[in-house]
């Protein structure tokens, strides 16, 4: 369970993140931007760590679930 948490927190995370640094604005699932860096700067960046930080908390539990197996 550890590990599909992990996988899956890992991948939305990543996409999120990579999407806000490289088009600088958030899209909801059905297309629309819904922030903007330049109108809406603090937002955007704490999104942009919400996202970095599924990253490191799935890593950690790809992590977990990694060492509980050896």
């Amino acid at each position: 369970m550890k590990c599909l948490l992990g996988i899956l927190s890992v991948i939305i995370g990543l996409e999120g993140f990579w999407s806000a640094l490289r088009n600088r604005h958030l899209r909801d699932k059905s297309g629309w931007i819904y922030v903007r860096a330049e109108r809406q700067p603090l937002y955007f960046w704490v999104m942009t760590g919400v996202f970095a930080l599924m990253v490191v908390t799935g890593g950690f539990l790809l992590y977990l679930a990694i060492t509980e197996i050896w």
